[in-house]
């Protein structure tokens, strides 16, 4: 499936607004939509259109058109301009942004190598809106769907808004851990032709007690069979023009969803588990991410289901030359939450595993870890007050 660029048209001729249509249509790569005629429809299009190009006809009310494009502020559009054959047009069409220019409207081979190299730029584009959290694990059983849920949860409880995207073609379980049952999953985005925010809104399932939106993996592995890496990288990059953070459960880094969703993601975090054989694996998965030169910078360790004392606890770690932003403690009530589809982070902030989450959240942020603030501290009491206000908020909402 190629992915197709909207463009917009701007003229006031019907008939060249058709014979525009067609040829950029042809192009296979451009996606004409309805045309409009007034310079304040197009800035209104822009606003609702993520992405959008623009073909721009000078023939009527060039003035206007160029004074609009030199006073765009950036980033601004990508803007196809066409219109009489005149040099001195031309120059100022180029010089107030225009990609290309094209005489009389002679959409000749130039047009196909322009639409295909704004093709490229959109796919290396980071993308405007949200930033991409790829979770994935050391080696199977290390809790990576758990960690991805209560991150997601705690990125919502701090007033953001959050997708939760199953990257797990087969047998997924983030809709289990949320207990909901979605009608429509990743397999329908990936059978769309012309995917776009708006179909992706549709497929996104609303957990009301987290604020999380998840759009999950197919139940059935046959529908699994037609998704591929592509379609997971699209869903998320279009999901981050609405949602502040797009929080990915991918399978293990030997799969090549996990491998090329390196490229297109922000953070990583890497969940492990105290056992030697887990942490013996996060060392070679740390290795292996050097060696394909993902920075440090980008990666997050967390320690799942930690045990204080144990062989790798944070001294444990530190002596095996690895260091944890967060550990999770081993917690019945963490487990009983996945009974209650419910992340434990969202019905409370108190306890050590909030703290973690916290902690991991933080550090994906960017903002200074526990004791490293330069901030006051509030007092125990009004401390011990707020945790107490948002629980019983967290209750209510699950009630």
């Amino acid at each position: 499936m190629t992915a197709k660029l909207p463009i917009a048209i701007l003229s006031q001729d019907p008939v060249r607004q058709q014979a525009l249509e067609a040829r950029l249509t042809e192009t296979g790569v451009l996606r004409p939509l309805a045309p409009v005629q007034q310079v304040e429809e197009v800035q209104s299009l822009l606003r609702r259109t993520p992405g959008l190009a623009l073909y721009l006809d000078l023939d009527a009310h060039a003035e206007k058109i160029l004074d609009w494009m030199a006073a765009n502020p950036e980033p601004r559009p990508a803007i196809l301009t066409g219109g009489p054959e005149t040099p001195a047009l031309i120059l100022r069409a180029m010089r107030a942004g225009a990609r290309a220019y094209f005489p009389n409207h002679v959409l000749d081979a130039e047009l196909d190598r322009v639409a295909g190299a704004l093709l490229a730029e959109a796919a290396n584009a980071p993308g405007p809106g949200g930033r991409i959290v790829a979770v994935l694990g050391a080696k199977g059983g290390v809790g990576t769907t758990t960690v991805a849920c209560e991150t997601a949860a705690t990125l919502a409880r701090g007033g953001d808004r959050v997708a939760l995207v199953e990257g797990k073609a087969y047998f997924g379980d983030a809709a289990l851990h949320l207990d909901l049952q979605p009608t429509h999953t990743l397999a329908d985005a990936a059978r769309e032709e012309e995917l776009d925010l708006s179909f992706l809104e549709t497929l996104a399932v609303p957990h009301e007690a987290s604020g999380i939106h998840l759009i999950a993996g197919p139940v059935d592995p046959e529908e699994a069979e037609g998704i591929e890496s592509t379609h997971l990288e699209k869903t998320c990059r279009l999901l981050r023009q609405d949602f502040d953070w797009v929080v990915v459960d991918l399978p293990r880094l030997t799969d090549e969803v996990s491998l090329h969703a390196l490229d297109w993601s922000e953070q990583i975090v890497l969940v492990t588990t105290p056992e030697l054989a887990s942490v013996t694996r996060a060392r070679q998965h740390l290795a292996l991410l050097a060696e394909l030169g993902v920075s440090e910078e980008r990666i997050q360790l967390v320690v799942n289901r930690a045990r204080a004392g144990g062989l790798f606890s944070d001294d444990g770690l530190a002596a095996a030359g690895l260091e944890a932003v967060a550990s999770l403690p081993s917690d019945a009530a963490l487990v009983a939450s996945v009974e209650k589809g419910c992340p434990l982070t969202a019905r409370t902030a108190r306890g050590e595993i909030a703290q973690a989450a916290d902690a991991l959240c933080n550090a994906l942020r960017g903002r200074p870890a526990e004791g490293e603030s330069q901030e006051p501290e509030p007092s125990d009491l009004l401390g011990r007050l707020r945790s107490y206000v948002e629980e019983i908020r967290c209750r209510l909402a699950n009630a």
